[in-house]
């Protein structure tokens, strides 16, 4: 049957009949097909009353994208060395030696030694560029946004996570390292294989990871004759993955991985860190914080943020960031235990 005026009544039964029920009946269909009461066609299109941004809000709260966290500096203690003007920086390793002899009024045996080396790393200057425009600047304030103050916090976040990078990683093609590749870090121990043959952390329970770490403890204090003691200042360096296995616990159920470890090395710092997160099998690194009093290693800046004029040009702004990086210097490599495999 056609939808028309003449018609209309039966449609309108058949939907009663149906459960569709209109309070006032119809009794005039619209030559486009509306049902109604008004014979009047409208000219313009049918909408929801108001612009649609008109019924929106902005909230004030500004979301931040997160990104991984910048921990290189939890590791080894930050310091600057040099100025950004220079291109090498040179660290003295020393060493001392000595022969005693028994005493004589007329002898002139014994004496003592120092020799050095020098350990040069380059410095890897870095800048980034903020730029913004009037009208940039202006839209972004109508929706409640401190663009300029967000892209002058944006641009130092840039710096200081191009730090971590470099004190994770070094700078390829210079002398210039990291906490995870300088050379004169010591080959990586391996898991202890435990009687149900479980390697990785994630499958061992509480006392299997234990092990794990006092095999890295017994072999850093067996390189420093006793410079390095259980009660030592130390940091355990793990993925989140590891970190998560930390949280094992023992076959009786009375203690975790972290608990037993702790409670051995009473001065032991945990560090998380996604970098180690490798997919060679993960890493993981025993480090004595000092070693004779000396701090094991640094990350090393020549210049942390130089921030140049504001520069105004017609309509649009910038400013220029720059700084320096030394990456890590690890001054006594015998203070770092390494082991791979535990992922």
């Amino acid at each position: 049957m056609e939808l028309n005026q003449s018609t209309l009544p039966q449609y309108l039964k058949v939907l009663a009949d149906k459960g569709v029920v209109f309070e006032k009946t119809p009794s005039y269909l619209s030559m486009k097909g509306v049902v109604g009461d008004s014979a009047v066609d409208m000219a313009t299109v049918a909408n929801g009353g108001i612009p649609a941004a008109a019924a929106q809000v902005i909230d004030p709260m500004i979301i931040k994208q997160l990104f991984a966290p910048t921990v290189a500096t939890q590791i080894y203690p930050e310091v600057k060395k040099g100025t950004w003007a220079v291109q090498d920086v040179l660290f003295p390793r020393t060493e001392e030696a000595y022969e005693i002899v028994a005493y004589d009024d007329r002898s002139r045996a014994g004496s003592t030694h120092v020799n050095s080396n020098w350990e040069q790393r380059r410095q890897m200057r870095f800048q980034g560029m903020n730029e913004w425009g009037d009208l940039e600047q202006e839209k972004y304030g109508m929706a409640l946004i401190p663009y300029v103050a967000m892209k002058q916090a944006a641009g130092v976040d840039a710096i200081n996570r191009f730090f971590n990078k470099s004190y994770m990683y070094g700078i390829s093609g210079a002398p210039n390292f990291g906490i995870m590749n300088d050379p004169a870090l010591p080959a990586a121990l391996t898991p202890i294989t435990t009687a149900d043959g479980k390697v990785k952390w994630a499958d061992k329970d509480a006392v299997g990871i234990f092990n794990d770490v006092k095999k890295m403890f017994t072999n850093l204090a067996a390189k420093n004759q006793g410079l390095v003691q259980e009660t030592s200042p130390m940091k355990l360096v793990v993925s989140p993955s590891d970190n998560a296995s930390l949280g094992a616990i023992n076959a009786l159920g009375t203690a975790s991985a972290i608990d037993l470890i702790k409670k051995t090395y009473t001065s032991l710092t945990v560090v998380v860190v996604p970098e180690f997160g490798t997919p060679s099998g993960g890493l993981i690194q025993l480090i004595a914080e000092s070693l004779g009093g000396t701090p094991v290693g640094n990350t090393v800046y020549t210049e942390k943020m130089r921030a140049f004029p504001v520069f105004v040009e017609h309509s649009m702004t910038s400013q220029k960031l720059a700084a320096g990086t030394l990456g890590t210097v690890i001054y006594r490599p015998s203070g770092v235990v390494q082991m791979t495999g535990t992922l």
